[in-house]
């Protein structure tokens, strides 16, 4: 009877083990498929505790991501204590994208953006957000409070290709070719925004070639003219 007992305690606390350590690798696993923005949260902050749920298991208690549906309401407390933290907007605006609220979402993108002490970065990442949403026309018009901004003291010596101006007109070249617009609509919008790509970078020729590309693609001969005239100017 006493081996019997003891073989009994024996497989329980295997059991026990094997469950914890199961629980343990679901949570470990489910860990590294979390996004970045919460992968990296401080540990015992604020903000995990908006994010996380402490869960009692055989072998101990384990942090579980909370649903949406509970961090927004935590993220609204605490961007009630502290209204002028950006990042508070740019993480709910992530969760109202996984609860689907669009709305909200496009609302505290904007939040984001005006409180934010980066407004280049911040304005990327209301474009992601028009990107991601297939809204060409408001991630164009974001891209381009970007590409004719004031140039930024800190990129002076940063070759043209690197300067985020610049690859801002990158990006909305690429919307227009890839999203399919109106043809009157992108030969305008192509016109505009190579003009203001020019006058930014007045000094890199290359420029006029590779702009030559698209008009000629599209049968657009008057345009392509009209650029080859402001070449030979």
């Amino acid at each position: 009877m006493k081996c019997f007992l003891n073989l009994l305690r024996s497989r329980t606390r295997a059991f026990a083990l094997a469950v914890f350590v199961l629980s343990l690798g679901s949570a470990i696993s489910a860990l590294g498929e979390l996004p970045s923005w919460i992968r990296n949260i401080e540990a015992s902050s604020a903000l995990e505790v908006a994010f996380f749920r402490m869960m009692s298991l055989p072998g101990g208690a384990v942090l579980f991501r909370r649903p949406p549906r509970e961090t927004r309401p935590a993220l609204a407390d605490l961007i009630k204590s502290q209204p002028r933290n950006a990042d508070l907007y740019s993480l709910r605006a992530l969760e109202d994208e996984q609860q689907l609220d669009f709305a909200a979402a496009e609302s505290d993108w904007k939040s984001y953006v005006d409180n934010s002490s980066d407004k280049i970065g911040a304005q990327f990442a209301l474009a992601d957000f028009y990107h991601r949403r297939l809204r060409p026309a408001d991630e164009i018009k974001t891209l381009s409070l970007i590409a004719n901004a004031a140039p930024i003291a800190a990129e002076r010596l940063t070759p043209p290709a690197q300067q985020r101006s610049w690859q801002a007109f990158e990006r909305i070249f690429g919307v227009i070719q890839a999203q399919g617009l109106a043809k009157d609509d992108s030969i305008a919008q192509y016109r505009a925004q190579y003009r203001a790509w020019i006058a930014r970078y007045p000094q890199e020729q290359s420029l006029y070639a590779r702009f030559l590309q698209y008009p000629v693609a599209q049968k657009e001969y008057a345009a392509a003219g009209q650029l080859i005239a402001d070449y030979r100017k």
